[in-house]
């Protein structure tokens, strides 16, 4: 892996080879990555700490302007290795910070639709500009989505994506709210997250509490192939959990 300059915020990649591209930001860096499986690519902008307020980087809607999560890279390669899960699908991905990781993987694996959504307008205008770089503005498009509020066109969608967002337990009935509202009857949704502080289980009590509206929930506490991978290239992360709802 390349080194990269402290002012960026973590830009170290497991899954993608990243190298750094000499594109002009003044917000931050852009890197080209490539995937190691599926034979995949795309430029993404990673925002620089130095342009960043305390409030850019505190609270529950910033998380993902601090840095790119391991589980976003989890749930990204856990798309590689399944790709007949997105091909042809319409996809929404909640939490998606300012990448987007798994629903840009998911664009290029041949999703028909991806809407990239986040709380924060930084991180969405960040996602945005990756979009564009990457000539994707048919398929995928970025919005501001709090979890209390639906889509304008109260759209529906056959996947949903959402990595490591279980952190705060206040929200985990909005997340649920927000997932049920915007998915399709069949369609599928994937949580993927590490149990940090028990954060994982909670929400699985909270789901248990309302088994009734969903058809099917499947919980996965060996991410195997993935976590390899991490190991790997030397980053440490907390155990990770994948629950897939069926609706």
């Amino acid at each position: 892996l390349h080194e990269y300059p402290s002012k960026y915020v973590d830009a170290k990649f497991a899954v993608f080879e990243r190298t750094p591209i000499s594109k002009p930001s003044r917000s931050g860096c852009w890197y080209h990555l490539k995937s190691p499986v599926g034979g995949i690519s795309f430029d993404v902008h990673i925002l620089s700490s130095l342009i960043m307020t305390p409030n850019d980087l505190t609270g529950f809607n910033s998380t993902g302007n601090i840095r790119i999560w391991p589980s976003e890279e989890y749930l990204a390669y856990y798309l590689l290795q399944n790709q007949a899960i997105v091909r042809d699908k319409s996809v929404l991905e909640l939490g998606a910070g300012m990448v987007g990781l798994s629903g840009l993987t998911s664009a290029r694996l041949g999703a028909h639709e991806v809407v990239l959504t986040d709380g924060n307008e930084k991180s969405v205008k960040n996602a945005q500009l990756i979009v564009d770089e990457n000539l994707l503005g048919d398929r995928v498009s970025c919005c501001v989505l709090s979890w209390t509020c639906t889509l304008p066109r109260n759209d529906q969608f056959d996947l949903i994506l959402c990595a490591d967002c279980l952190f705060f337990t206040e929200e985990h009935r909005n997340l649920l709210d927000c997932t049920y509202q915007h998915l399709k009857p069949c369609g599928s949704a994937y949580f993927l997250a590490p149990d940090r502080a028990g954060t994982a289980k909670i929400f699985l009590d909270c789901l248990y509490g309302e088994r009734r509206r969903w058809n099917s929930v499947s919980v996965n506490f060996h991410v195997q192939d993935e976590a390899k991978l991490m190991s790997e290239n030397d980053i440490h992360v907390d155990d990770q959990i994948l629950i897939i709802l069926r609706k």
